[in-house]
């Protein structure tokens, strides 16, 4: 029996001339797994625009800053809201403000009106934007402890340098 149901399952039909009567049946359909519920249209529509910012080059960022801006000061929304933060929060612009973004997505996530989904969208991209401003404070302290070695490295040279002129 087991034999048949594995034969059966991997498209096999003639094993056997004497075959049971269940064997016979028709074989098992294909079991759907069951899909994440989907997605809501706000999310949908925020994951696009990023996707959107993410396949842009500079002046489309720009572009889609400018927009994103204009949008939001005609009506002032969730949506609108978010893609400025979206704009802000994505580097290789000239208004690229991770700590902008960061604001604005907090004073997003203050607010009533969210599919939930969205809420945990938002909340772990502004977790995401907040480690990337701690690792670029980082960055920017340890370049400036290695511009201050630099600077004394280059001024003990040339003390060393003066001191063994004759």
């Amino acid at each position: 029996m087991l034999l048949a149901l594995l034969l059966t399952i991997s498209g096999c039909e003639h094993f056997s001339a004497n075959r049971s009567a269940e064997s016979k049946a028709e074989p098992p359909t294909a079991t759907k797994i069951p899909q994440r519920s989907e997605v809501p249209a706000d999310l949908q529509q925020q994951m696009r625009f990023i996707q959107k910012l993410n396949e842009s080059d500079t002046a489309q960022r720009n572009n889609l800053y400018a927009s994103s801006k204009r949008a939001l000061e005609e009506k002032a929304s969730i949506t609108h809201q978010l893609q400025l933060a979206w704009v802000l929060a994505t580097p290789g612009h000239a208004y690229s403000n991770p700590w902008q973004a960061g604001k604005q997505l907090q004073e997003v996530l203050a607010k009533k009106g969210m599919t939930k989904d969205l809420r945990l969208f938002v909340g772990l991209r502004l977790r995401d934007i907040e480690r990337q401003q701690q690792m670029l404070n980082r960055l920017s302290e340890a370049e400036a402890k290695i511009k201050a070695l630099t600077n004394l490295e280059h001024s003990m040279e040339e003390r060393d340098a003066e001191v063994q002129e004759p």
